[in-house]
């Protein structure tokens, strides 16, 4: 469904939890991959971004559950 809206004006609108929604129903995926124990002051300089990767699927509406026992044709 088309809204007229872009993802930058839906962002800047909207609180953390739905930004985080907004990424979740976009197939948005985040992995970090487990660092070394310790480290000297290279750590200090932030975190390693070749342990890191962001992917994003295809926008997809959040799917309908239909409450147990209930026929969708009555709904």
């Amino acid at each position: 469904m088309e809204t007229g809206e872009t993802y930058a004006m839906f962002w800047e609108r909207h609180d953390v939890a739905e930004r985080r929604q907004l990424l979740r129903e976009a197939g948005a995926r985040a992995v970090v991959a487990k660092g070394r124990a310790g480290g000297g002051t290279e750590r200090r300089k932030g975190p390693d971004g070749k342990r890191s990767t962001l992917t994003a699927g295809v926008h997809t509406a959040p799917a309908v559950v239909e409450p147990e026992g209930t026929d969708p044709d009555e709904l």
